[in-house]
């Protein structure tokens, strides 16, 4: 058998050759893999099966790259070393094809000798890849097959996994473009440089947190949207990695769809809190209280400035409030977390402008003593001159000691707890689905009906399915109305009106009853009788009230409004500018070869023109006509002509007679 066979490169060169030839280049990179996982000594032979098994990378294409790669993830999976998708899933199939999209998104920038998943696939084939790492790769994965939810639960895992071991901040190790702690991506480099390529590393934590971000903004189709958690997930990764430009051209197209009141909340929670992401925060007073054996302590503090505006707290107001508590509690800025910033009112009705803080002290309770007892006098040194300036004076102060009780269960990161759904745990088993593909169609909002309410059953169309246009009104044999799924109203209409039906009329109302108010832009009926609101909103297009009427029949309203048709003056030819695509500006959008188009009655100017355009069209075609007609007659003359003279100089050569047709079986003409 094949793991029969000896350990050494040279033993498996036929075998790997066999399968190059057949361009079996994933079971030739397993065969190496094999291979170098049998060597007793591994360190010696590194070099020689990474040229090998490089080689075979440079001649596999996407294809078989993303093949390898889901091939490694799924036995991680059956390993137990990452979890199983719990969210959402998909096919090997569609696996497959998500990871390829990835690598050939990955590679566009980049020159097609400089393919860095080949590197990568070549290093995964002699040193597996740690767990953060292959989250972060099936995170890719699942981005691309649209499953968000689970993108969101991949990229967690991978910041789970990061930790602390190595530091507060993630490190690439000097030399290996494809580190553990990181992976490489070919880009253009800026113009000036010799090089044209340079390479851009992606730090896991960073890259978790984008991946994250884009999990939540998902797709506009999608139902898993949430923009907010976006743009907090990719502010952090900003902040983590603020070299990187997708980071920062994705944070900043996100926060041009958010209004103000949004913006605030994500820089409320993502400015201050997820610096911890960075600073490692909760992982140092972990550590400490492992090391020490004793309990952790911080200060939860107030103060209440004299304005009363959020955007007097900016940037460099944090920055000098965060160093002014840092100094009294003598510990460093980074152990200071402002937590929220808000607008209070007192009881004498007044506004303040009021933070909130902390201030972590490790199992150093003394210094939270000493701070709390001069607090009362913060504030009244110099240290905060330009801070009470712009914020005035401290009108309130407060502050405690709280110990903190770091258990095993304790969450790993402040701002995972955060950011973390409500409706996603990270312990909860539940089977994975397949993600929703649904496409909302047309007809789920509207339906086809007769004039009596009864379905269409096929609408007449030209058979290329597209809609017939009708200038003489007898010629429409169907009459088809748009009617939304509650039943309410059904709509139709031609070039000058649109008909509207109102149904639903309360029994023994009167037309009287009826109030039905006309705007140049809205429409309401009102039902005065049973103080009922029947219809109302703003209409798609301009109407004119004076032209429209109403009429009722003792069960159904029926509306006539007549249609303003303003476009028609700026382009009269254009007859399909009188189509209306929905009755209300919010309501349901019917589509354009639903219907036949009746044209029947168009304004006056524009059906003059049509009618002179088509007895120009009538006397061309007839001009045409008479043309070809007699170049035809001119033609058959001619050829007359031409056979009546070769048959009078056959007779004149000493020929017997024969007609044109004897004569041309005799000597048939060539071709040429």
């Amino acid at each position: 058998g094949f793991r029969r066979m000896e350990t050494s490169l040279r033993c498996f060169t036929n075998h790997i050759s066999a399968l190059r030839g057949l361009k079996q280049l994933n079971r030739a990179l397993e065969a190496y893999s094999t291979s170098y996982f049998l060597t007793k000594d591994t360190s010696r032979s590194y070099d020689e099966y990474k040229a090998a098994v490089t080689d075979i990378t440079r001649l596999m294409t996407r294809e078989q790259l993303a093949e390898y790669i889901v091939s490694v993830l799924n036995d991680y999976e059956l390993k137990g070393l990452i979890q199983p998708p719990r969210e959402q899933n998909v096919s090997d199939n569609e696996k497959r094809e998500a990871m390829f999209c990835h690598i050939r998104e990955w590679h566009r920038e980049g020159h097609k000798s400089q393919r860095d998943y080949c590197t990568f696939v070549a290093k995964l084939a002699l040193k597996p890849m740690s767990t953060k790492l292959a989250y972060l790769q099936r995170a890719c994965m699942y981005k691309e097959a649209l499953c968000f939810k689970q993108v969101v639960m991949d990229a967690q895992a991978a910041i789970k996994q990061c930790g602390s071991k190595n530091g507060t901040t993630d490190s690439i190790s000097s030399g290996d473009e494809h580190s553990e702690d990181g992976m490489a991506k070919t880009i253009l480099a800026n113009p000036g440089t010799p090089n044209p390529f340079e390479k851009r590393t992606f730090l896991p934590r960073a890259w978790g947190w984008f991946l994250q971000g884009l999990g939540f903004k998902a797709t506009k189709i999608s139902e898993e949207q949430d923009l907010i958690r976006a743009a907090k997930c990719l502010k952090i990764a900003t902040k983590l990695d603020q070299n990187n430009i997708e980071y920062r051209s994705e944070f900043d197209e996100i926060c041009s769809q958010l209004n103000h009141i949004q913006m605030n909340e994500v820089l409320n929670d993502a400015n201050e809190q997820t610096l911890i992401s960075e600073l490692g925060l909760p992982a140092i007073l972990a550590e400490a209280a492992a090391e020490n054996k004793k309990p952790l302590c911080r200060i939860l503090g107030c103060l209440r400035f004299e304005r009363d505006s959020l955007a007097l707290f900016g940037a460099d107001a944090r920055k000098s409030l965060k160093e002014s508590l840092a100094a009294s509690a003598e510990v460093e800025a980074r152990d200071v977390l402002i937590e929220s910033v808000s607008i209070v009112v007192d009881k004498e009705s007044t506004r303040n402008l009021q933070i909130t803080f902390q201030i972590h002290l490790g199992p150093q309770r003394a210094k939270g003593k000493k701070f709390c007892d001069k607090f009362s006098r913060f504030g009244d040194d110099g240290i905060m001159t330009n801070l009470k300036l712009s914020l005035g004076a401290i009108v309130h102060k407060s502050g405690s000691i709280e110990e903190i009780d770091i258990g095993d269960d304790m969450i790993e990161t402040v701002e995972q707890s955060m950011l973390l759904p409500d409706d996603i745990s990270p312990t909860a088993v539940v089977e994975a689905a397949r993600p929703s593909l649904e496409i909302d169609l047309p007809y789920r909002s509207y339906v086809l009906v007769y004039s009596d309410g009864s379905a269409v059953e096929r609408v007449d169309k030209h058979p290329f399915c597209m809609s017939r246009v009708h200038y003489d009104h007898s010629d429409t044999a169907q009459d088809v109305w748009f009617q939304p799924t509650d039943g309410s109203y059904r709509w139709q209409q031609s070039a000058s009106e649109v008909r509207v039906e109102v149904l639903r009329i309360a029994p023994g109302t009167v037309a009287a009853g009826l109030d039905v108010i006309f705007t140049p832009s809205s429409l309401q009926v009102i039902n005065v009788s049973k103080g009922i609101n029947q219809l109302s909103g703003d209409l798609a297009s301009l109407i004119v009230p004076d032209d429209s009427v109403w009429d009722y029949d003792g069960e159904v309203l029926t509306i006539y409004l007549h249609k303003a048709n303003l476009e028609l003056y700026a382009a009269p030819a254009c007859h399909s500018l009188t189509e209306w695509k929905a009755l209300f500006a919010d309501g349901f959008q019917i589509k354009w070869d639903d219907v036949a188009k009746d044209y029947s009655d168009l304004p006056r100017h524009s059906m003059d023109l049509f009618k002179q355009s088509e007895i120009e069209k009538d006397e061309t075609r007839r001009i045409a006509s008479d043309a070809e007609s007699l170049r035809d007659k001119t033609v058959e003359t001619d050829e007359l002509r031409r056979r009546e003279r070769q048959v009078r100089l056959a007779v004149l050569r000493g020929s017997d007679y024969v007609d044109w047709i004897e004569m041309t079986r005799r000597s048939p003409v060539s071709d040429s």
